[in-house]
């Protein structure tokens, strides 16, 4: 057991233990022990990682608690995001786990009140390790399992796509996104000292409207949004793949998971030591595994790649980074996401270019 655990996650604990008597109970076995093995705090949550020991074994768990944070206010106050991605995984769980070697974790239970839900640990290794091998001194083998796995990162979300429901909306579902946005931007405007990022936030929002009226009397297919789609959030194990963290889980314009994945690929290729002509064979890859897109408007795809480049800004900005490969990185990817932004907004459309390494 960790020590100096404080009140708040004791509370959590000794509730998880009451329902997990309970669940353990009706699946005919007992919890004897529980063991808090590690707990890693992010802006947005608190996962503990847990052992179960019962009369059968010992289960290997993940608590996972919402945390309320003034940047994903919007979310959090929408929605009990625990119940949600409770709820969620519930119902993707047996759908993924027929289509094969594309998955979620297995949900165990939630506890509203708390914000918090349980759920199966996920054996393997997470992408992002495997990631290292898109630098130009990675084995060619090991480059090729990578790129195996950014295929089946297409198919994972294809399939979520279709699991979760293509429909048709109005532009409204971009209200939330635009609300994000201007979050972000606001923060943008306040710790840059930069004359070109003066009065941001009024251009980009004006900017994000004009292209939100061309879609006043449009029909926009919207899926399931994973929200923060991209190789630090899949675990693979073999040949197999797991996607994790739903947090803020909602349905929104198709596109929005794509550009994501895209955009972060993009980010790696400012990074000295990855490769230009890998990190595209794992673009590709992704497109190809993911297959046909279905036909959305062009603004509706300005749109999604608006936001990601100033959440790109705002995260660029906020976290503090020491290392000096990583600061030239990120001045690049800065430089980028402003001159992409610029240019969409002076009526340059950067898609698809503006993904291509």
């Amino acid at each position: 057991m960790i020590a100096n655990i404080d009140k708040e996650i004791q509370q959590c604990i000794i509730e998880a233990q009451k329902e997990l008597n309970n669940y353990y109970k009706n699946c005919n076995d007992k919890l004897i022990e529980l063991n808090v093995l590690r707990i890693q705090r992010r802006s947005f949550s608190i996962t503990i990682f847990l052992d179960a020991v019962t009369t059968v074994g010992i289960n290997k768990l993940v608590m996972k608690k919402i945390v309320h944070d003034p940047i994903n206010i919007s979310i959090t106050t929408r929605d009990n995001q625990a119940l949600v991605e409770f709820e969620l995984l519930t119902k993707l769980h047996p759908m993924f786990c027929d289509s094969g070697r594309c998955y979620v974790p297995k949900p165990i239970l939630v506890i509203p009140r708390l914000e918090l839900f349980i759920m199966e640990f996920v054996e393997g290794k997470h992408l992002s390790v495997e990631f290292d091998n898109a630098r130009y001194w990675g084995k060619p083998s090991d480059f090729e399992r990578l790129a195996k796995y950014y295929y089946m990162c297409g198919e994972w979300l294809n399939k979520f796509h279709k699991f979760t429901g293509i429909e048709t909306a109005s532009s409204v579902v971009f209200e939330d996104l635009l609300d994000r946005c201007e979050i972000r931007l606001g923060i943008i405007e306040e710790m840059s000292k930069e004359d070109s990022l003066k009065g941001i936030r009024a251009k980009v929002i004006n900017f994000m409207k004009q292209q939100l009226s061309l879609l006043a009397n449009e029909g926009i297919l919207i899926a399931g949004r994973h929200g923060d789609f991209g190789h630090w959030n899949i675990i693979t194990n073999s040949e197999s793949l797991t996607v994790i963290d739903f947090m803020g889980y909602t349905k929104e314009p198709i596109p929005y998971d794509i550009i994501k994945m895209l955009l972060s690929l993009e980010y790696w290729g400012y990074h000295v030591a990855y490769s230009k002509p890998r990190l595209n064979t794992l673009k590709m890859n992704f497109l190809n595994g993911y297959g046909s897109t279905p036909k959305v408007q062009q603004s509706v795809l300005v749109l999604c790649e608006t936001y990601h480049r100033v959440a790109s800004l705002y995260a660029i900005l906020t976290n503090v980074i020491r290392r000096i490969d990583l600061r030239v990185q990120r001045y690049f990817a800065y430089k980028q996401n402003i001159s992409s932004l610029n240019k969409m907004m002076g009526g340059h459309i950067v898609w698809p270019s503006s993904i291509l390494l």
